[in-house]
């Protein structure tokens, strides 16, 4: 790349004489706050002068390169990657725009230079060449930039800052995503807290019921040990009574055969003597056979007896056995319904502790969000009104150098035009001019001229106080356009969080409904399990629990389920 700095050609004579209409104009005004600076200049109409250095895009007159625009719109550019390439960055421009050279240049240079000249500041014109290859082809490009003497770097400048303020935004912007991060691992964590504790409740809640069956049954065991410990010693003792009574009675049925035989030997010697052997005799043997089968009756009576007690005694001890087995059987049926009632009021107290949980865990969100929100429009905000404070600024400054440009450009008019006009008195044709009409003739035009210099100061002051005036307008439009702009996406951030909320709300009532639905099969599943157990029991304890015994109506569902 080549670099060529040239000074303007030296300024045109002044011309021989200059008519109010073509005196110099103020310089333009201030470019409006959100317009875009023109890419190409355009030269005013009357009387011709260089654009200010302003107007030109990137301080380049290339027509078929395009180069980065300084934006002056009070949004913030969010492209940024832009801004960051090389300002000298070529691109491939046409052989037309390449070669194109004509008179209207050197008359556009002219009049630059002639505008020079009247706007009383010294302008430099940097010209940069450029050779690349395209397809093989080398290709040169020119490119002029027209600026005013002492401010070469201002659009640098303005380009720095702007990256200043992007890289403000961005480093904004990786603040908010770290802050996004830490509340996202922060909610992580306590989801992950809140499933812990969760479980660990419902841990605590079956370890609880568990101990408590474990506790019935071992409850349910003591009582079947004691009660075979109290049947065998009453069976021992009902057994030992019995038998003591029945050898008291057997005892005293013998003695009872005795004494009938005592008595019947006693008939048998009342008899005479030649048969009383024979008679004795006979009568034995059929008392003997008498008292044999009674004493066998009495015996098989006596044992039938037993084992009548026997049997009542079982039958009492197996009624009493089923009676806890069916004690404990409710109890433990009693401790499942109320565990299974415990635990559908933890589910449903954890569906709504989760739905609590992701709702403030949005508005934390949402509330960050609105933080970032505000942090990122003050910034913005901030910018502009820097950016529209230099406008303000810049404004103020050339209006300056204008006032005081403007009376040294009078003066030198008014001398122009009193030597020119006196030249003209001289050269009078017809002679009838007088030294006193000469003098009053002088008087009317040095009049004439003060009244038009003063036209000229007061046209000026009230087109500097009308562009500050439109200038502060576009400027308050621009606050105000930028802060509406902020109120509404304020409002998308509150409609998305109400939405966002709903959506909550929407998924919890369809979960809790799902919750619901399986309630019911769930104690159907139950109420089988109790009604088979129930029927077991009956099944082995057939004759001994009442077959009317049903299974009781289950419990209410919690909370109307």
């Amino acid at each position: 790349m080549e670099r060529k700095k040239s000074a303007p050609p030296p300024p045109p004579p002044p011309p021989a004489f200059a008519t109010p209409a073509s005196q110099p104009q103020p310089a333009p005004a201030a470019p409006p706050v959100r317009a875009h600076p023109s890419p190409t200049p355009e030269p005013p109409a009357q009387p011709p002068a260089l654009p200010p250095p302003s107007s030109f895009t990137n301080g380049r007159v290339s027509s078929h390169i395009p180069s980065p625009q300084l934006s002056s719109s009070p949004l913030p550019v969010t492209n940024i990657d832009s801004l960051n390439n090389d300002e000298e960055t070529s691109s491939v421009s046409t052989h037309s725009s390449q070669t194109q050279e004509t008179s209207s240049d050197d008359i556009a240079r002219r009049k630059k230079t002639k505008f020079n000249q009247m706007d009383g500041r010294r302008y430099r014109t940097i010209t940069k060449t450029r050779k690349y290859v395209v397809d093989g082809v080398e290709m040169t490009t020119t490119t002029q930039r027209v600026v005013v003497e002492g401010e070469e770097d201002k659009h640098q400048e303005l380009l720095n800052q702007r990256k200043q303020d992007l890289r403000e935004l961005r480093h904004l912007q990786k603040i908010e995503s770290k802050q996004r991060e830490a509340h996202e691992r922060k909610a992580e964590l306590e989801r992950d807290q809140f499933e812990q504790r969760c479980q660990q409740e419902m841990a605590d809640l079956l370890r609880n019921f568990a101990m408590q069956l474990e506790m019935v049954s071992k409850e349910h065991k003591s009582e079947l040990e004691r009660a075979e410990i109290n049947q065998g010693h009453a069976l021992k003792l009902e057994s030992k009574k019995l038998l003591q009574n029945q050898d008291k009675d057997l005892r005293d049925f013998r003695e009872k055969m005795k004494i009938e035989l005592k008595l019947l030997k006693a008939e048998a010697d009342a008899l005479p003597k030649e048969i009383r052997k024979e008679e004795w005799r006979r009568r034995k043997e059929m008392k003997e056979v008498e008292v044999s089968d009674q004493e066998r009756q009495f015996q098989e009576s006596q044992k039938k007896l037993f084992d009548d007690s026997m049997r009542r005694l079982t039958e009492k001890h197996r009624q009493i056995i089923a009676a806890f087995e069916k004690d404990a059987l409710a109890k433990k049926h009693q401790i499942m319904k109320c565990r299974e009632v415990a635990i559908w009021e933890m589910e449903e107290k954890h569906l709504s502790e989760r739905r609590l949980l992701a709702t403030r865990q949005l508005k934390d969100f949402f509330f960050i969000l609105r933080i970032q929100m505000r942090a990122r429009h003050d910034k913005e905000m901030e910018q502009l009104r820097r950016y529209l404070s230099k406008q303000e600024e810049e404004n103020l400054r050339r209006q300056a150098e204008e006032r005081k440009r403007l009376p040294k450009v009078l003066r030198n008019e008014q001398k122009t035009r009193s030597k020119l006009f006196r030249a003209s008195l001289f050269v009078d044709k017809d002679g009838m001019s007088t030294v006193d009409r000469q003098k009053q003739l002088m008087r009317e035009f040095d009049e004439k001229e003060k009244q038009r210099i003063k036209a000229a100061m007061l046209k000026q002051q009230l087109k500097h106080e009308k562009q500050l005036e439109t200038l502060r307008e576009r400027a308050k439009a621009s606050l105000k356009e930028m802060e509406q702009t902020h109120n509404e996406k304020c409002k998308l951030l509150s409609e998305y969080e109400t939405a966002k909320l709903a959506e909550i709300e929407e998924e919890f009532r369809r979960e809790k409904e799902a919750w619901k639905a399986s309630l019911k099969h769930r104690k159907q599943r139950l109420e089988e399990e109790f009604a088979r157990e129930i029927e077991s029991q009956q099944q082995f304890y057939s004759g001994v629990l009442p077959r009317d015994a049903t299974f009781a109506t289950f419990y209410e569902q919690p909370n109307g389920s």
